[in-house]
């Protein structure tokens, strides 16, 4: 019998060197840095999002119009939920739309 058997299931006789190709790639791997998030606007009550279909109901533009009114900065400004998410808070749209400009 050899030593090995000695030794419970599944025991570790080795530890990972520096040379071990899986560890070597893992160690060389750097978290990605993000730029710091903006804070947070105070909001003294709770607000829905609505998502851009309802915005664009709400305030019967078309998409190009509603996007081009936020870059020249006649609309208010979306906010990013995700990747692909973005929505506007609802007290914001209907403050716009009291007086659009």
């Amino acid at each position: 019998m050899s030593s090995d058997l000695s030794q419970p299931r599944g025991a570790s006789v080795d530890k990972p060197t520096q040379s071990d190709p899986i560890e070597a790639a893992e160690g060389s791997c750097r978290p990605r840095k993000l730029p710091p998030a903006p804070p947070p606007i105070e909001r003294p009550f709770a607000d829905r999002l609505v998502r851009l279909p309802e915005v664009l109901r709400l305030c019967a533009l078309s998409r190009s119009t509603l996007y081009n009114k936020v870059a020249t900065g006649h609309f208010p400004k979306q906010v990013r939920l995700g990747a692909n998410i973005v929505a506007w808070y609802e007290s914001d749209v209907l403050a716009w739309m009291q007086s659009p400009t």
